[in-house]
C-alpha cells in the first residue's frame, strides 16, 4: 500500500519482483506516516518515518520528505481554512570511541510555528529554520560528534483564528491626545486601504476624510482580497508591494493595539527589514467591530510608557523597547528578531513582589536522607579539540549500595535507618530496583499517618488558651487583617459578615500540638505536602 502496487489477481513472484523494483527505483520515497489528532480535528500531528535505513544529509532528507509534507498540509487545508504550523526534526550523531565502539547521540530540533499563507513558502521557511538551529546547536562540536541520519520528521498543524478590521471606531481621548495617529471616518470596510494610502502620500488637509482615498479602491494591488482586511492577508499584500508591475513602494507593515491600561502592545510585526516605507497600523476593537487607525508617530505613541526622559529615542518596532544610540539598538535587533513579538513590562517604582506559598515556610513532616555508595569503572574517551570547551566523561558510577534514614520533623525522631549492599557482581543491576522498593514502603508509611483516620485531636493547655486569647497575628500568613485610624487587627471581629479572616486555633494533625492563632482560610490552606 505505502508503494501503490495492485496486488489484486497477481502471483506471488510477479509481486515480489515489483516491490524489489520499485524499492531500487526510489528507496527515498518509502515514508511512513502515523498520525495523531484532536477530538474534531482541528489539531493533527503527522509523525513521518524514511524506511529507508541509508544515511542521507539533512538538505537531501527534507528535499525527500517535502512532496509528503505538502500533500498533507494540503488535505489539512480542506478542513481547516486557516492554519498554522510548525516541523520538528530528530537526528542521530555518532563518534568513534578509544575502545572502537560507536557511542550514539539523539538530538531533536523544534522551532516556532508560522502561519500558512502559501505551502511551498511554509515549507521553504521551516526547512530554512531547522537547518540553521541544526547548524547552531550541533551537539558538542569538537569533541569527535558527527552526524549519522535523521530519524523522523513531525509536522504538526493547527486552526488558526483570523482577526481582521473594517469600518469606523473612535479612539480613546488619552490616545487622540497625543496626536499620533490618523483615525480615518469610514463607513465601508476599506479602513486598511485608506490607511495605507494616506502612509503613502498623506494629504495636507482633512487626512481623517475617507473620500479623499476612495479613487484608490480599484488599484490593482488591492483587488482579490475579502475586506474587512485579515491579518493573513495583511501579510500577503505586504510581499505583494515588492512587484513592480502594481507601482506601489516597497512596504513593511506592523500591527499594534492596546491593552486595558491603553498602553501600546505589537500584534503582528513584519519580517521585513530592507522596505522603502514603513506603516505602523493600530488595531482597535468595540464589541463586534475592529478597525484600523494609522499611527503616523509612533514613538510619540508609546514615549509615555517607555520613559520620563524626553531625549531621542530609538525605538524596537518588536517589542517596543527604546535605546538611546542606534547601535545598541541594532544590537538588539539581532536578538529580537529570533523570537516572537511580545513587550517586556517591567515593575514600576514602589512595586513590591508579595509571598503567598505560607505553606513553604514550614518544614516537612518527614524527611528521607539518602546515601548511595558507588564502584567506579573507568570509561574510555576519544582525544578532545583543546582549542574549544569540552565536557570529557571519565567514569561511571556503579551503585552497589545504598542507605534511607527516614526522620520526623513533628517528632524529632529518627527511624532505624534502612541499609542495603549488593551480595555480589550479579546483583549489582538490583540495587536502583531495591532501593526504589524501600523508598515505595516508606512512602505508604507516611501516606498512613496522613489518613484523616490516624489524625489526632488538638491538646490545649492553659497557658496556650492564654497565648490565643492574647494574639492578634495569624501565625502562618503574618498579616494584618484590619485597619482604621483608631486600631489594628490581624483577625477580623466574631460579629463579622466573612468568615474567611476570623481567628481560629490551629494545630498539627499527627501530634495534637497547638501550633498558634490563624484566620480560617490560613488554616485550611495549611496542608500536607504531597512530596517527600
Amino acid at each position: 500500500e505505502k508503494l501503490s502496487i495492485k496486488t489484486n489477481d497477481k502471483p506471488k513472484s510477479e509481486i515480489i519482483e515489483q516491490i524489489d523494483k520499485t524499492l531500487n527505483e526510489k528507496p527515498e520515497n518509502i515514508i511512513d506516516v502515523e498520525v495523531l489528532s484532536s477530538m474534531h480535528c482541528l489539531f493533527k500531528q503527522y509523525i513521518l518515518t524514511n524506511l529507508n535505513d541509508n544515511s542521507m544529509s539533512i538538505y537531501k532528507y527534507l528535499s525527500v520528505m517535502r512532496p509528503e509534507i505538502k500533500s498533507l498540509i494540503e488535505k489539512f487545508q480542506e478542513t481547516v481554512k486557516n492554519s498554522k504550523g510548525y516541523i520538528s526534526l530528530e537526528c542521530e550523531y555518532e563518534r568513534t570511541l578509544v575502545n572502537g565502539e560507536t557511542q550514539i547521540c539523539p538530538m531533536y530540533f523544534t522551532i516556532k510555528s508560522d502561519e500558512i499563507f502559501n505551502v511551498n513558502d511554509f515549507i521553504t521557511k521551516q526547512f530554512n529554520k531547522l537547518s540553521h538551529r541544526e547548524q547552531t546547536n550541533h551537539p558538542n562540536k569538537g569533541s569527535g560528534w558527527t552526524f549519522k541520519s535523521c530519524k523522523q520528521l513531525v509536522l504538526s498543524l493547527n486552526k488558526h483564528e483570523i482577526m481582521n478590521a473594517g469600518s469606523y471606531i473612535d479612539l480613546p481621548q488619552e490616545i487622540k491626545a497625543k496626536k499620533a495617529c490618523v483615525n480615518i471616518k469610514n463607513k465601508d470596510d476599506f479602513c486598511f486601504i485608506y490607511s495605507i494610502r494616506c502612509a503613502i502620500d498623506k494629504p495636507k488637509t482633512h487626512v481623517e476624510r475617507a473620500k479623499q482615498y476612495e479613487k484608490f479602491v480599484n488599484d490593482a494591488i488591492f483587488s482579490g482580497f475579502d475586506y474587512p482586511m485579515s491579518f493573513k492577508d495583511v501579510q500577503i499584500f505586504e510581499k505583494r508591494s515588492y512587484n513592480s508591475k502594481y507601482n506601489y513602494p516597497k512596504m513593511s507593515i506592523n500591527i499594534y493595539t492596546y491593552d486595558e491600561k491603553l498602553n501600546i502592545v505589537p500584534l503582528q510585526i513584519s519580517e521585513v527589514y530592507d522596505a522603502k516605507i514603513e506603516i505602523d497600523l493600530l488595531y482597535v476593537k468595540q464589541d463586534d467591530k475592529s478597525h484600523y487607525v494609522l499611527i503616523t508617530d509612533l514613538s510619540k505613541l508609546v514615549s509615555s510608557q517607555l520613559s520620563k526622559h524626553e531625549h531621542k529615542k530609538f525605538l524596537c518596532r518588536r517589542c517596543l523597547t527604546h535605546f538611546y544610540k542606534l547601535s545598541a539598538l541594532s544590537d538588539h535587533l539581532e536578538i529580537c528578531k529570533q523570537h516572537e513579538v511580545c513587550k517586556p513590562i517591567m515593575p514600576f517604582p514602589g512595586q513590591t513582589t508579595k509571598f503567598t506559598n505560607n505553606q513553604k515556610k514550614f518544614n516537612h513532616p518527614y524527611v528521607i536522607y539518602m546515601d548511595f555508595e558507588s564502584i567506579l569503572e573507568k570509561i574510555p574517551t576519544c582525544k578532545n579539540n583543546p582549542q574549544r570547551s569540552t565536557t570529557t566523561k571519565i567514569q561511571k558510577h556503579i551503585p552497589y549500595g545504598f542507605t534511607l534514614y527516614l526522620v520526623s520533623n513533628v517528632t524529632n525522631r529518627m527511624y532505624k535507618p534502612i541499609c542495603y549492599r549488593a551480595k555480589n557482581e550479579d546483583d549489582l543491576p538490583n540495587v536502583p530496583t531495591k532501593l526504589f522498593e524501600e523508598l515505595n514502603k516508606l512512602s505508604k508509611y507516611i501516606a498512613k499517618k496522613y489518613n484523616s483516620k490516624n489524625m489526632k485531636p488538638m491538646k490545649l493547655t492553659e497557658e496556650e488558651e492564654k497565648a490565643y486569647q492574647n494574639s492578634n497575628l495569624c501565625h502562618i500568613c503574618e498579616e494584618i487583617s484590619y485597619q482604621d485610624p483608631e486600631k489594628t487587627l490581624g483577625f477580623m471581629p466574631d460579629d463579622w459578615y466573612d468568615d474567611t479572616f476570623k481567628k481560629c486555633r490551629d494545630h498539627c494533625h499527627l501530634t495534637g500540638k497547638f501550633r498558634g492563632a490563624a484566620h480560617r482560610i490560613c488554616n485550611l490552606n495549611l496542608k500536607f505536602p504531597q512530596n517527600i
